[in-house]
């Protein structure tokens, strides 16, 4: 049977119709969020900063609403003739296979490719090759995103850290004396000799396992002529791996998930859930659909890539700030013993005062409003989040803000009452659900890939204006005691 396919964009709140979706793709949905629920590791999320994501702390990534069936047939059989499927804010894929029927279900970013890409550039540190962004859309590269950022988590981790090393025990029989006699195989060995001692010793080896994960990765990625042009550069680094007597011998996945992790090599981590997803898909995509008895997830969490591109975006455009994100350096506990972390997204400071905290929702929040249930109004888990940040970390006159992916509706900041401190908030929009279009010379609309980008870039360019007129402003307001203006 040809492979059936689910194609969605990520955070369809609202719900996308589809008509006459096969009883095999809702199966296959009814089934990922069984492995959600009982947190099969055959699911993998790709966590972009180690300290940000705890494993399967996860909610569904897909589920759906049957709007409308028919009945098939003389027998009690219906058709579902309209379905809607909503989504959270993951992307990736699912394979599966129902009753020997292949599954695969795909959520992609909902913009277009040109805001996507920019997204993913700034965000995780990726070049992503002209015209490779159309591979994610076929099922059998579904690998494509996963294979750029395996490439900038190695080189990122070649730049934190030395090449992993380990402690290898050997047996020898040499001339001079090193470690420990093995007194039997001593007398075995050299009963007429007396110039040679059998001994056992410990050697620095470059043959460990995030070594020979690395070996193995390549290994796979480098079989598929698309990722070629990705993986440039890496082929010296595996060579010289080979040369210094690193094993190419395939890995499992446990062996990588009994990696122990130091501060010597844990810049290491977030490559090795990298490799281990691409090392399982690979042995899925080979398992004949006979055999096929577990399945496999990859996804991505579009709210911390959303988090990354406004922290970097923010380190590149606020002259005179620190701009610090406690994800990546540590954040603050709650309660005495290290108990339940709090970290926000970013701080600024000034003078070494937290004058703002921002939380990067990527979510359609347009005002802070009276009600939470209001149409895109901040929730009210949000807000209360929020206070406790200010409270925990905000100087007495900060504000905190939601710096979210569309436009707001321009509310301004919004004071905290029955407060001893002078604490506001705000959402301050970055509109980047943008694409304009252009006619090609065969008259077919297509994305003008230029303008888009030009949009994105003077909304974040009104963006950091309206963020430095609110800092300036709570500046000047701790400094002579006056109110807002």
């Amino acid at each position: 049977m040809n492979p059936l396919e689910l194609e969605l964009k990520d955070s369809q709140i609202e719900g996308e119709v589809k008509e006459n979706p096969s009883g095999y793709i809702l199966g296959a949905v009814d089934k990922l969020n069984r492995l959600v629920e009982s947190k099969d590791k055959s699911i993998q999320v790709i966590p972009l900063t180690p300290k940000r994501y705890q494993p399967m702390d996860l909610r569904k990534f897909v589920w759906y609403e049957i709007e409308k069936t028919k009945k098939h047939g003389s027998h009690d059989f219906y058709k579902f003739e309209k379905v809607k499927f909503y989504t959270s804010h993951y992307v990736g894929f699912y394979t599966t296979s129902i009753e020997n029927q292949s599954v695969s279900i795909t959520i992609n970013p909902r913009f277009g490719n040109a805001v996507r890409n920019y997204l993913f550039e700034n965000a995780l540190g990726l070049y992503v090759p002209k015209g490779e962004s159309q591979q994610a859309q076929d099922k059998q590269r579904n690998l494509w995103l996963i294979a750029l950022m395996w490439k900038v988590n190695l080189e990122k981790a070649l730049t934190l850290s030395h090449i992993p090393r380990v402690y290898k025990m050997l047996e020898q029989n040499q001339r001079y004396f090193r470690g420990r006699l093995l007194v039997n195989e001593h007398i075995r060995h050299n009963f007429m000799d007396e110039s040679r001692f059998y001994c056992t010793y410990s050697k620095f080896s470059l043959d460990s396992a995030i070594n020979r994960a690395i070996r193995c990765t390549y290994r796979i990625l480098s079989k598929w002529q698309e990722y070629r042009a990705i993986l440039q550069g890496v082929a010296e680094h595996d060579q010289m791996l080979a040369d210094f007597g690193v094993s190419n011998d395939p890995i499992s996945v446990r062996q990588i998930e009994n990696i122990r992790y130091s501060p010597m090599n844990i810049a290491y981590k977030p490559l090795m859930e990298i490799c281990k997803a691409i090392i399982s898909y690979k042995s899925f995509e080979n398992a004949p659909l006979s055999r096929m008895t577990s399945d496999f997830a990859v996804f991505l969490d579009m709210s911390e890539v959303w988090e990354n591109y406004i922290y970097k975006l923010l380190v590149r455009n606020l002259d005179g700030f620190d701009v610090i994100s406690p994800n990546l350096v540590g954040g603050d506990y709650l309660f005495e013993g290290d108990k339940r972390p709090i970290r926000p997204d970013i701080l600024i400071k000034k003078h070494g005062k937290v004058v703002a905290i921002i939380d990067a929702k990527y979510k359609w929040y347009k005002k802070i409003d009276s009600l939470s249930n209001e149409p895109s109004a901040v929730s009210i888990e949000d807000l209360y989040q929020m206070v406790t940040y200010l409270s925990r970390f905000g100087d007495k006159d900060a504000i905190g803000l939601f710096v979210t992916p569309c436009e707001d509706e321009k509310e301004g900041l919004c004071k905290i009452e029955h407060s001893k401190h002078n604490h506001c908030l705000g959402v301050v929009g970055l509109n980047v659900d943008v694409s304009i279009k252009k006619k090609d010379e065969n008259n077919k609309e297509i994305e003008d890939k230029d303008e888009t980008l030009k949009a994105v870039k003077e909304n974040e360019e009104r963006m950091k204006n309206v963020l430095l007129k609110y800092f300036i402003k709570r500046i000047c307001f701790a400094s002579d005691g006056n109110g807002l203006s």
